[in-house]
């Protein structure tokens, strides 16, 4: 990788307006995004518990004046009072110097001097949630409490809490975080409880319900503006009746009898986990819902029990009824509080999550209480109690639990030795990460602040946090998709989050590696279960074999590995509890389950035989009381059972509990930071060397100068680049978004792979693998797959692995290179978002998300075969357009998105030489501001002896939006691979706004197989108003001269929109395209309108468009017309599968295709992938199944066109393997029409169609994506 460099200038096309669009600032926020199949789209639900004592009135400012102090006044403007108005409002009149004791009425002062002696404490919590309140607030549910409703011009008056203090500010400076969130597309659910000596009479129930009233459809969070404002100050501090209510909300129970609680409701608007319109109408459950509280206060807790009195002791109502707030923060976090189940059956255990506590102008025991609340409501349930509470039974063993139990004089509370007892008095334990995890001895879940703006930042930075908890809202293990080389099948992984021990890691990424038997009997998958890199088909000792592998989702969604003996002629053994009971061949074949085995003289359980037994089970009970049967919640019907049916050694229930090759992620991990080869493009774009600390000043330009993390600054404030570099290199800093294992100080550095397939790529003059994938961390990776060799073999061993070729006579074959990272490579445009993935916040973003696609061309025409790989962001970097429909780059590394030579951050493709995997050369990065996002990938075409690549302008935003014209992008190559400027085609077809093309990663069309590509056509997706339409599209190539190239529609009339690839194939002889419609970038894209609504699979013959001009579809045809047209010799006839697709119904959303088609043109075949979203609110992903299909009519594979017989087709012989989201690896045999239905999602890539390899022993097949 030494000698990576960098020639070629790009070519950015300049557009000269400047609009105003989303937001460009460097908040990481504008660019969090994750795969649809992992949202829920359900938001957690905040209720605040609110202290209203009368502290809260006491002046804000204790400390000294410093001439920075927050509020309603502007602090760096001058002030005078206006008697007209009654209120302060600015001027250009000089102020007093400082900010005198006294403030008189005809003098002017800074709004930093009048913060600090006018502000009251209800002030600035007012401000940092609503902006402020504004004059005439008289009435809770009056709209003149809400100053976004009350205020209708350009300003203000804010109503102070103390006596002339109102002032007059720009209705700009209206911008609390309750306004800062209403904006957002997955805004929170607020509620709200106030208290003070006992719990106050008015309330807002999550949702925005004030007092269990209706809420305002316009604005999400009007009532509880409202509320806020209204309430004024008094009284004491009973802080845990409040939280002992909340308890009861959330549970939806009766338990306490205090005064003015909630009105429990199960299952209406009234319940926090019941989703209702605004009138509380139209609900459904919401049990994925995470329930969070955020208790909000400014004294020392000293009332409470049952009923509620004066005290200082936790013992006080103990357990059920403590006056310590720990408590109930502790039973709501850790009990179930209930169970409810979603709209499809699935039930979920309802409990709080996390109960954050922000101190407000605390010091002494009050401080001290809220710091245990944060810890015993927060901590990692996986124990019973927070760490480190069992090590004093004097501090925390009280009444036989671990409550925090110490005594002490508490403040406001008592006075005297040890008066006080609980939570006010008690030290932290020991620093834990289950609930301290940037190690600083503070919970994570405690801020403290004094001023208005650490108010308004520690809000803020407990609502990102709860959003980013809940974005990802599992710890399943999500596999992106799969690839097979030689031997070997790579399955790249990720984890939103995973636990290593009391360590957690959040957006992990890993690459599991199994050994793939490919026979004419036997095709499985097996783990390296003797762990000695051999594959071992079978041996007498079970300890000596590798075992095989089937990968299941149970109807909890939960993954089952069976690990399953082998037979020694490699296939999977079956159950033999049963059929061999059975002695003679005619009462074994009338039995429901067996055949007789005649070579054997045998009864044996047959897997056939036994699915159509347990089809005909109509009960539910009935099915699961079958030995071999269990009932399919996604199909609605009963199934094998393959775990009875199999002989399982056992079942795991996660992919590091089985002995696979190797595992890129772990290999990773163990090697140290400064080892690692990672390049980078540098700032200007012209070249790529080590990204270094060393080299910080070669990068930093791109690194953005704004949003960094404070553990990424210096200490005057400023970004610290070599810190940022030495992070993404795999360092950790405190206070940085933490990857540590716990495991021997090291680091997990693989980020997470969602779309790049892992692409395997053979060096035979190297002798070894390497595979290539792209990940969410910033780069693309190369690890070394190894080398698959036949020497040396024992009877029943079909192939070893080896470190490479030179290593296979080693004893130990080389392991130790076995996924090691050879290098790693930044794309420029991924710079400037590299900063974000060390924000404790994270919430993910994507980067190098695209699948690499791999040329073999001889380019220079040197008689050398070279390697280009072609890699890109996919939905991740901005785009130049400025819409609302568009995201754009940073703003400090592009001041005009519109304007290529000032901007680093558009989405962009990349190609590097990787000829030499060792030392690969970086040629060229490509964007553009019209590029949109690079969705479709690369298309490599020839003609004449020229090398084009194409792309096809994507999508403006990670939903999927269309916020350009649709663009074709044809970079002419030299004998060097590069281009230069003059070299960039654009290429604009009229009457394709707000439209982006579907998936390339094709070589054409060359049907005549001249070297010459004919064609290449791409599906495209078009918003016409608030409806997606799609068609196929493409250019037809006659000229070296891309400008010259044709322009081609293939329907005359609009189809839905196609995002999938168009793959061409012969069939029969004949050129055919095949393609699915349909789109899937969100949770909630195009669910289907009604039962005639449905997507559509579709076949094309196009021999009269490559042969000629007949290039138009006017219809498709189903199975009968087809086969008549193709009868009569029509040159361009359609089929079209739509009435077996599916609409949306109560459970699912429509039927569609989000996978590229797999060709099988030996078997006359084509297979499509199609996937059903789930419409359960509380569903992850859907289901899936695969269709095997006539390749020239539509008709399922195995027949022929019907009275004549023609074009007949044979059900196909191989395998089918397919990835879903949920972790299953699914092996479909035997395929006509469609399958079952599978549960979760499928990937954007091909299934994989494996034939058998006609050997009669173990031989290993090597799949290549092709």
């Amino acid at each position: 990788m030494k000698a990576l460099k960098r020639t070629v200038i790009l070519l950015i096309a300049i557009t000269a307006v400047l609009m105003i669009g989303k937001p460009s600032r460097a908040e990481m926020a504008n660019y969090c995004a994750t795969p649809p199949f992992l949202s829920t789209s359900v938001p957690p639900n905040i209720l605040f518990v609110i202290d209203k004592s009368g502290s809260m009135s006491w002046a804000a400012y204790a400390d000294d004046y410093t001439g920075e102090e927050e509020g309603y006044f502007i602090p760096d403007k001058a002030y005078r009072y206006d008697f007209d108005i009654y209120a302060w409002v600015e001027t250009s009149d000089t102020p007093q110097n400082g900010c005198p004791s006294t403030i008189y009425l005809n003098r002017v002062y800074t709004g930093s001097c009048l913060n600090y002696r006018l502000m009251r404490r209800v002030d600035l919590l007012r401000w940092a949630i609503t902006g402020g309140r504004p004059r005439g607030c008289d009435s809770i549910d009056s709209a003149s409490c809400d100053p976004d409703l009350a205020c209708t011009g350009d300003t203000c008056i804010l109503d102070s809490y103390g006596s002339y203090s109102d002032v007059q500010v720009p209705k700009s400076r209206i911008r609390g975080i309750l306004q800062i969130f209403e904006d957002q597309e997955n805004r929170p659910r607020f509620g709200a409880i106030f208290y003070s000596s006992s719990i106050y009479d008015h309330k807002v129930y999550i949702g925005d319900y004030l007092d269990g009233q209706i809420a305002d459809p316009d604005h999400p969070y009007t009532y509880l503006k409202r509320a806020i404002n209204y309430v004024d100050p008094g009284g004491g501090t009973g802080t845990a009746p409040a939280m002992w209510e909340a308890y009861d909300y959330f549970k939806q129970s009766n338990d306490h009898f205090y005064d003015n609680g909630f009105d429990i409701d199960p299952g209406t608007y009234k319940d926090p986990n019941y989703i209702c319109d605004y009138k509380g109408e139209d609900c459904i459950p919401a049990p994925c819902a995470k329930n969070f509280v955020i208790l909000a206060s400014d004294g020392q807790w000293n009332r409470g029990g049952y009923p509620i009195s004066g005290t200082c002791e936790i013992d006080t109502g103990f357990e059920n009824n403590s006056a310590d707030p720990v408590v109930p923060a502790y039973q709501m976090h850790v009990q179930i509080l209930r169970q409810l189940a979603s709209s499809s059956g699935n039930v979920f255990d309802i409990s709080v999550d996390g109960v954050f506590a922000l101190g407000l102008f605390l010091g002494g025991t009050g401080e001290q209480s809220l710091k245990n609340v944060a810890v015993y409501g927060s901590f990692n349930r996986d124990k019973v109690w927070p760490d480190g509470t069992d090590s004093d039974s004097s501090l925390w063993n009280g009444s036989g639990t671990q409550y925090p139990w110490d005594t002490c004089e508490m403040d406001d509370c008592c006075i005297g030795d040890n008066c006080g007892r609980g939570s006010a008095c008690t030290p932290l334990p020991p620093s834990s990460p289950d609930w301290d995890k940037n190690g600083d001895g503070e919970p994570d879940s405690f801020l403290n602040a004094k001023n208005a703006l650490e108010i308004k930042r520690h809000l803020t930075k407990f609502i990102r946090y709860i959003l980013m908890r809940t974005a990802s809202g599992t710890s399943l293990s999500i596999l992106a998709e799969k690839r097979k080389s030689g031997a070997v099948v790579s399955q790249a992984v990720f984890y939103p989050r995973k636990n290593f021990g009391d360590y957690e890691v959040t957006w992990v990424g890993s690459m599991f590696n199994y050994w793939a038997l490919n026979t004419r009997r036997a095709q499985n998958l097996r783990e390296d279960s003797y762990a000695n890199l051999y594959l071992d088909i079978y041996s007498t000792t079970e300890s000596m074999y590798d075992h095989i592998l089937e990968f299941l989702v149970n109807n909890q969604g939960e993954l089952n590995i069976l690990r399953i003996r082998g037979n020694p002629d490699g296939t999977a053994k079956l159950d033999d509890s049963v059929c061999p009971s059975y002695t003679s061949a005619s009462s074994c074949n009338a039995s429901n389950y067996c055949v007789w085995d005649s070579v054997r003289s045998s009864c044996i359980l047959n897997l056939q035989k036994t699915s159509t037994y347990c089809a005909g089970i109509t009960g539910i009970t009935d099915c699961n009381n079958d030995q071999y049967c269990t009932y399919s919640y996604i199909n609605e019907k009963c199934l094998i059972d393959l775990s009875a049916a199999y002989d399982v050694i056992d079942t795991k229930s996660f992919l590091d509990e089985l002995s696979t090759l190797w595992n890129a992620g772990e290999k990773l991990r163990i090697t140290s930071s400064d080892s690692r080869n990672i390049y980078g493009v540098v700032e200007d774009g012209t070249a790529a060397e080590a990204f270094t600390a060393a080299n910080a000043g070669d990068f930093d330009g791109a690194l953005g100068s704004s949003d960094f993390p404070e553990c990424l600054k210096t200490d005057d404030g400023s970004p610290d680049y070599e810190k940022l570099i030495e992070y993404i290199r795999g360092e950790d800093f405190p206070g940085c978004r933490s990857r540590a294992t716990g495991i021997d100080n090291t680091i997990w550095k693989l980020g997470d792979i969602i779309y790049s397939t892992p692409k395997a790529v053979i060096y035979s003059d190297k002798g070894y693998s390497v595979i290539f994938v792209g990940a969410n961390d910033g780069m693309l990776h190369a690890f070394k797959a190894g080398y698959l060799s036949k020497d040396g073999l024992s009877a029943n061993q079909a192939v070893k692995l080896c470190g490479d070729k030179n290593k296979c006579s080693a004893s130990d074959l080389g392991r130790t290179e076995l996924g090691e990272e050879l290098w790693a490579f930044i794309p420029r445009n991924v710079m400037p978002y590299l900063r974000y993935l060390a924000n404790p916040d994270y919430c993910h973003l994507y980067f190098v998300d695209l699948r690499p696609y791999v040329i073999k061309t001889d380019y220079d025409s040197d008689d050398q075969e070279e390697t280009i790989l072609i890699g890109g962001m996919r939905l991740g970097g901005g785009c130049g357009c400025t819409g609302s429909d568009c995201v754009t780059p940073p703003s400090d590394t592009c001041s005009d998105p519109t304007d290529a030579s000032s901007c680093i951050g558009y989405s962009s493709y990349f190609a590097l030489d990787i000829t030499d995997p060792e030392n690969p050369v970086f040629l060229w990065e490509f964007s553009h501001p019209d590029l949109g996002l690079s969705y479709s990938g690369p298309a490599h075409l020839q003609y004449e002896g020229n090398h084009y690549i194409m792309f096809v302008s994507g999508p403006t935003d990670p939903d999927g939006n269309a916020g350009l014209p649709l663009k074709i992008f044809v970079l002419k190559l030299n004998n060097q691979f590069k281009y230069s400027d003059s070299d960039v085609y654009v290429i604009e077809p009229s009457g394709f706004d707000n439209t982006f093309g579907g998936r390339l990663f094709t070589e054409g069309i060359d049907y005549n197989e001249d070297g010459n590509t004919d064609m290449v056509v791409f599906g495209i997706s078009k918003k016409t108003g608030t409806v997606w339409e799609g068609n196929v599209v493409g250019l037809k190539i006659n000229d070296t001269d891309p400008n010259n190239w044709e322009f081609i529609k293939i329907f005359n009339s609009a189809i839905e929109p196609i995002t999938t690839k168009v793959e061409y194939m012969k069939c029969f002889g004949m050129n055919y395209i095949y393609f699915g419609t349909g789109r899937w970038f969100y949770k909630m894209d195009e669910p289907g309108q009604n039962a005639n609504d449905r997507e559509a699979i579709y076949g094309i013959r196009i021999d009269g468009c490559l042969t000629g001009s007949n290039c138009n579809v006017n219809s498709a045809h189903n199975v009968q017309s087809a086969c008549e047209e193709l009868e009569n010799g029509t040159s361009t006839v359609a089929w079209m599968l739509s009435e077996d697709l599916l609409a949306k119904d109560d459970r699912y959303f429509k039927e569609r295709s989000i996978t590229d088609p797999t060709m099988v043109p030996r078997e006359n075949i084509v297979i499509f992938t199609t996937m059903q979203p789930t419409a359960d609110i509380c569903g992850y992903g859907g289901r899936t199944r695969v269709w095997a299909l006539n390749c020239a009519t539509g008709a399922y594979a195995g027949e022929a066109c019907p009275g004549t017989g023609s074009y007949a087709t044979n059900i196909p012989s191989g395998t089918i393997y397919l990835q879903a989201s949920g972790a299953n690896i699914i092996k479909i045999k035997g395929l006509s029409g469609p399958s079952d239905w599978i549960r979760y999602t499928p990937p954007d890539t091909a299934s994989q169609y494996v034939p058998p390899t006609g050997f009669l022993r173990g031989e290993i097949l090597l799949w290549y994506e092709k």
